[in-house]
């Protein structure tokens, strides 16, 4: 896949400014469009500028998932926020959790992730986040960002006025990966366990499997269709589906697997199968999730998606409940 992000050429540039957009692919909370009609390099590179001046913002991290238009689209993004008078940091293909972690390690003003996560192969679009990956409050910026991306744009600015680009690919996966190590306590890497996943996360995975393994971890992590591929031939990336959920049960039972994880295109959201390769629901992963949380920090805050059941909401506060009265019990001695 040819790369687009190293590289900006003033007279693509200016092509870019003078091309007029509707842009009909801002959706409720998030960019996303039928490519070639609803959004290209011509949409991308305005949403970068106006991301840019909306955020009032000094630098940016801009990433990209596997899809065949990603990288130009970063691209595009990258030279409209440098118009815009914004450093930007690059950090290549990834995740959409390793540019929220980027943008918050790094202390940007604004992150935008190129990807249509597990939407048909024709797609794309971008998620675009705050300082410290926080979500864009949507009457005062994401909404501004849209209409600044529709306005026409001012006079291309003087070569002297533009912001740099740097790459920190290397630098980026780094942080992300002591994140996600700092998340799991230390004796869980003593016991063995095979994870099975089927998605395109697959160049950061093998840098969490050699990271885990360099800390003394016993995981053995098999991955199936790993290797990022635009063309999707094993169907685009949807946890959901239950097609490739069962393809990937098939190959768990194979392998005497324990744990099977199935992740969207940003490896934003994923599936768990039990040892048996069956589907963990939703609510049972979260309110597990929440428990490990809470027997961590009594205290913790637990977030999940609005549109959760309201057994689980009574799951997580009976929890918190019980693991609150646990730490009150142990304290005491």
């Amino acid at each position: 896949m040819q790369n687009h992000i190293s590289t900006i050429n003033d007279t693509e540039a200016l092509r870019l400014r003078a091309s007029h957009q509707t842009l009909k692919c801002f959706k409720a909370y998030d960019v996303r469009g039928v490519i070639g009609e609803t959004i290209d390099k011509h949409a991308s590179h305005r949403i970068g500028y106006a991301a840019g001046i909306v955020m009032k913002a000094k630098f940016a991290i801009v990433g990209y998932d596997a899809r065949a238009t990603s990288s130009e689209f970063a691209n595009a993004i990258a030279i409209g926020l440098t118009e815009a008078g914004v450093d930007v940091i690059e950090i290549g293909l990834c995740g959409t959790e390793e540019v929220y972690a980027a943008t918050a390690e790094f202390g940007a003003d604004v992150g935008l992730m190129v990807t249509a996560s597990h939407n048909p192969i024709n797609y794309n679009g971008i998620k675009i986040v705050g300082p410290m990956a926080r979500p864009l409050e949507f009457e005062s910026e994401f909404s501004k960002i849209a209409s600044t991306a529709r306005a026409p744009l001012p006079v291309s600015p003087h070569n002297s006025l533009l912001g740099k680009r740097r790459s920190a690919a290397v630098e980026a996966r780094a942080v992300y990966l002591e994140k996600l190590i700092d998340i799991v306590k230390q004796q869980s890497f003593d016991a063995p366990l095979e994870q099975t996943l089927d998605d395109a996360v697959g160049p950061t995975l093998m840098a969490l499997s050699m990271k885990l393994k360099s800390r003394g971890s016993k995981i053995e992590i098999i991955a199936y269709n790993s290797e990022p591929n635009p063309n999707f031939p094993a169907g685009i990336p949807n946890p959901m589906r239950p097609d490739q959920n069962a393809r990937l049960a098939l190959w768990m039972r194979r392998d005497d697997c324990h744990l099977g994880v199935a992740f969207d295109g940003d490896f934003d959201r994923c599936a768990l199968l039990d040892e048996n390769g069956k589907l963990l629901e939703g609510e049972n992963s979260v309110a597990l999730l929440a428990r490990t949380a809470l027997l961590s920090d009594p205290k913790a805050a637990i977030i999940h998606d609005t549109r959760v059941t309201l057994a689980l909401r009574e799951a997580i506060k009976e929890l918190w409940r019980t693991c609150n009265r646990l730490h009150d019990w142990s304290s005491k001695f």
